[in-house]
């Protein structure tokens, strides 16, 4: 699946050198680190944050375990939607935006690269960390411990692989949209930023057009390629947006 003008146009944020640091960091602080599971037949709930998450999150009710990916986790506490565990990777200061309020005894699954004052934060208001391991180049000379996790440049796709890994097969995936809103929201309750504005573009995949940043659309390509090497793996996407539109052809 090849979405028409899909162009990168985004760039690492985070050096190697910083990536190494915090891997460091963290793997110092003896947390526990995920292992390989026994495939399992209860369904897991994905919750991303992103436009649809509004129309789509009653789908949680009574569901046993579900996963708040970053600016989803703030978001589902302020509507009173309890969640099992918090999932973040990203090395960078932006992180820090999230996980604003920490219940104690939360757990949360964090990769080893993620900014070393999130998981002190998480850890000193009571959350259980642990520690899962982002494949990276070679070059960057990382030492990754086995199992590493592999898919796309963003949580939201390495969440497929994480999930597998600990032994998921039957994945529910809400707000996972790779695109705005008709009304042009970016996130479930965020506008699209002003400064970058500049940045959207319009996507047009199998007679539907989309408008997105080009990063968050490189997901929707990119989707396949992660999942496909995932054997036995079921996912069922809700929403209406790019990556659903995508998921389905």
């Amino acid at each position: 699946m090849t979405l028409v003008d899909t162009k990168w146009l985004g760039s690492v944020a985070c050096s190697p050198a910083a990536f190494r640091r915090n891997v460091e960091i963290n793997r110092n602080l003896g947390l526990p680190e995920i292992e390989y599971g026994k495939a399992r037949t209860d369904p897991l709930y994905v919750v991303c944050s992103g436009p649809s998450l509004l129309e789509t999150h009653h789908e949680l009710k009574d569901k046993k375990t579900v996963w708040a990916v970053n600016a989803a986790h703030d978001w589902l506490i302020k509507q009173g939607i309890p969640f099992t565990h918090g999932v973040a990777q990203a090395p960078e200061h932006q992180v820090l935006g999230y996980f604003q309020e920490i219940k104690p005894g939360t757990e949360y699954l964090l990769a080893s690269q993620t900014h070393p004052e999130l998981v002190q934060r998480i850890l000193d208001a009571g959350g259980k960390v642990t520690l899962w391991h982002s494949h990276c180049p070679a070059e960057w000379g990382v030492e990754i411990a086995e199992p590493a996790i592999y898919g796309g440049g963003t949580i939201g796709l390495r969440a497929f692989d994480l999930a597998w890994i600990m032994g998921y097969r039957d994945i529910h995936v809400l707000g996972f949209d790779a695109c705005n809103s008709p009304d042009g929201r970016i996130a479930v309750d965020t506008p699209m930023y002003e400064d970058r504005k500049k940045d959207l573009r319009v996507f047009h995949l199998n007679g539907r057009a989309f408008v997105a940043l080009p990063s968050h659309a490189r997901q929707a390509e990119d989707f396949a390629g992660v999942v496909r090497p995932l054997t036995g793996l079921e996912v069922t996407f809700y929403g209406d947006g790019l990556m659903q539109w995508a998921a389905r052809q």
